[in-house]
């Protein structure tokens, strides 16, 4: 695998899931979202039959997404507290064998980003009861940005997002009970609601666009760098190679060859040496 290759994860779950499948290191840089520098948000209220509680669902009709725990949870609350769901994403005809009542559930089917980002701003909390399988949530962000805590299932790519009981609050996966009873919890206490419908809007801005793009951007700048580091040192192991002295080969012997006439000149030489003549 390539070490200067630049590998991005939206979340700790999806850089887990990298690293194991394909090895590697991940930067972990989020999705971003679209946040308003005016947001508008209505005052949170205790529910009543003028104003019940406002709940909505944004996902398809999927068993991953947790739907059928939303609508167990909606039907139980109903009965004891003035409540509506919105679902973005699933048609009226895909829920018609999921509901025994519709009453005060609204199915959007699928809408506009601008149309998608007026429900969530009109909502009280945003339920996100997916049983698994989610690197990130955006549906979360795009909560945030809208100013809407959420209640939200207890599963990796959520938990990395939720600060539980600031922002949102995190359920176990697959309990529709446990929905249920928080949802209750946070119905009639007003000031807590209020609370982290700041907290969510305060969160957004981790997710905000500009500072998502600075650090993807960021990200490119440390491989180029990188690359610009390797090729220069690469440079200069070659360019050193090319001016390093070549050694002369040692010869495997010191041995001179001589003609058959330097032999017998070098014997005469020799020979006249001992004797003390002249050669």
């Amino acid at each position: 695998m390539n070490r200067l290759a630049v590998r991005i994860a939206v979340s700790e779950a999806a850089a887990w899931t990298g690293r194991r499948f394909f090895g590697g290191e991940y930067r972990v840089i989020p999705n971003g979202v679209e946040v308003s520098d005016s947001l508008e948000r209505p005052c949170a209220v205790a529910p009543s039959g003028e104003r019940p509680l406002r709940l909505v669902f944004v996902g398809q009709a999927v068993e991953r997404k947790g739907l059928p725990f939303a609508l167990s949870a909606f039907e139980a609350l109903r009965e004891h507290v003035p409540v509506t769901l919105d679902i973005i994403g699933v048609e009226r005809g895909e829920l018609a064998h999921r509901l025994l009542d519709p009453a005060g559930v609204t199915a959007h089917g699928k809408l506009s980003d601008a149309a998608k980002e007026e429900v969530l701003r009109g909502a009280d909390l945003l339920l996100a009861p997916s049983l698994g399988g989610e690197s990130f949530g955006m549906v979360l962000t795009e909560a945030f940005a809208a100013g809407t805590p959420v209640v939200a299932s207890n599963i990796p790519g959520y938990a990395g997002v939720v600060s539980d009981g600031v922002d949102g609050v995190l359920v176990a996966p697959g309990d529709a009970a446990a929905l249920a009873t928080t949802l209750l919890d946070l119905a009639y206490d007003v000031p807590r609601r209020a609370a982290m419908s700041s907290a969510a809007a305060a969160a957004a801005a981790r997710f905000a666009w500009p500072l998502v793009t600075e650090q993807i951007l960021a990200a490119y700048e440390t491989r180029s760098r990188c690359r610009s580091l390797r090729a220069r040192s690469g440079a200069r192991r070659r360019g050193s190679a090319c001016v390093r002295p070549i050694r002369p080969s040692t010869p495997r012997s010191s041995a001179v060859a001589l003609r058959p006439s330097s032999l017998r000149a070098l014997r005469r030489e020799r020979l006249c040496k001992r004797s003390g003549a002249a050669p």
